[in-house]
């Protein structure tokens, strides 16, 4: 029982840290963009990002 729990905390911990690796790629991608500020309160943009992520 010990050695499942451990594989499914080890498995969970592995896919949060892949997470927040793409999280940081997107992140510093935008930061070092030179987008204007209006493009970031656009609902058009947010949809693009996802559908451009997903294809990764």
């Amino acid at each position: 029982m010990a050695a499942l729990l451990l594989g499914m905390w080890i498995s969970f911990y592995w896919h949060s840290m892949e997470y927040v690796a793409e999280l940081e790629e997107v992140d510093s991608a935008l930061l070092t963009d030179d987008l204007p500020p209006d493009a970031f309160l656009d609902n058009d943009f947010f949809e693009w990002l996802k559908d451009d992520s997903s294809e990764e």
